[in-house]
């Protein structure tokens, strides 16, 4: 079965919060010198327009992890095309959840 691609996460009625997209809500965050250092480089690495945009991407990435860890996928494999080189990714909140949004208490 082919891969499931995620990306490039465009706007779409299912993640681009239903019928409010033109209604804006003001958020700030108090970031130390060091995490915002990090912020701009990932968005100049990632080609991104903005910090603002960088931060749209981020939250549209983990959206997409929920909804597959909804679904019961837990793992995130990532692969080299050229070399068919794989690894793991460990994301410590993708934890398999409930409806609920709650994670399945540990067995």
């Amino acid at each position: 079965m082919a891969p499931r691609r995620a990306g490039p996460v465009a706007a779409s009625p299912e993640n681009a919060g239903g019928d409010n997209r033109n209604e804006r809500k003001r958020i700030v965050f108090n970031l130390g010198l060091d995490e915002y250092k990090v912020l701009e480089d990932m968005t100049r690495e990632s080609g991104a327009e903005s910090v603002t945009m960088m931060i749209r991407e981020a939250l549209r990435l983990v959206r997409v992890l929920q909804e597959q860890s909804k679904e019961g996928y837990s793992e995130v494999i990532v692969q080299m095309p050229n070399t068919l080189k794989r690894r793991l990714l460990v994301i410590d909140f993708l934890a398999p959840i409930t409806d609920a949004g709650m994670a399945e208490p540990e067995k």
